[in-house]
């Protein structure tokens, strides 16, 4: 892989964004404006940053205007451009231009697991990407460049981590890991929210993920959980029992838009970027 970009990348939308009920009964919270930008679009363009070149969206019938949001919009198109409305327009065109995307449907909320796994289809290079849209870095974060950039070096698998506060573990999925490298970790463990007492380590992961196409395999013999969900976590355990995968820290702050407190934070700080 160390010639080889990582070029496509996968977005898990299907969820109910239940932490921020009621506007999420009527309207996802991918599409939540961050001043006058959607959640989302931090993500993507995140993502192009890197060089991720396809992404797909998993998504559900009642999240279809996710996948409006960066389709071409012929009568808007006409609109602006009409009314020489440029700045628009070109806003516009570089929403639509962006990237390529690519949607799945979740028929059903399953687990991380399971949405990962309803994008196999769209799989063709041996590592891809997940980025879980609540989690938006600033602008100016070099973390998730980092992760690919040492995921392909070592020809491996990957995930951001954040140190937490131990009582707030039961937030996280957990690794046991072996620092190499400052701030690169050999994870040898992982497990879903543990109670404090049975953490491993205060090391969390943070929504992104580099993954091998053998994920799908494993997932497919994965068993479901009490909650009734396909746990992508305990894949991972059983991936850093078995194969070489890496974690690496996070570089800086960050913001998780799925709680209110995340999202006025986000808000904040890019509304303060846009003035300065």
């Amino acid at each position: 892989m160390a010639n080889k970009k990582i070029q496509t990348a996968v977005i898990p939308c299907a969820g109910y964004g239940t932490r921020l009920f009621p506007v999420t009964k009527s309207v996802p919270k991918e599409l939540l404006p961050i001043v006058s930008t959607p959640a989302i679009q931090y993500v993507v363009e995140e993502l192009v940053s890197v060089g991720i070149s396809e992404i797909v969206l998993v998504t559900n019938s009642y999240k279809m205007s996710i996948e409006d949001y960066f389709l071409p919009n012929n009568q808007l198109n006409a609109f602006l451009s009409d009314r020489h409305k440029n700045d628009e327009l070109r806003q516009l065109n570089d929403i639509q231009n962006m990237v390529k995307i690519s949607v799945v449907n979740q028929p059903e909320p399953k687990g991380l697991g399971d949405a990962v796994l309803c994008a196999e289809n769209c799989i063709r290079d041996q590592f891809f990407v997940v980025a879980l849209p609540d989690v938006i870095f600033p602008k100016e974060s070099k973390s998730t460049a980092r992760l690919l950039n040492q995921c392909k070096e070592n020809e491996c698998g990957g995930l951001l981590l954040k140190e937490f506060l131990p009582q707030n573990s039961k937030q996280y999925g957990v690794v046991k890991a072996q620092s190499i490298d400052d701030g690169v970790y050999c994870i040898k463990r992982a497990v879903e929210k543990p109670a404090p007492d049975e953490a491993p380590s205060n090391l969390g992961i943070i929504g992104r993920y580099v993954l091998s196409k053998e994920v799908f395999s494993q997932l497919k013999r994965t068993a479901v959980s009490k909650s009734g969900e396909v746990e992508l976590t305990s894949v991972l355990d059983n991936t850093a029992e078995k194969d070489k995968f890496l974690g690496v820290l996070v570089d800086g702050p960050l913001f998780d838009v799925g709680t209110i407190d995340g999202y006025v934070a986000a808000t904040n700080h890019f509304f303060q970027k846009g003035k300065s």
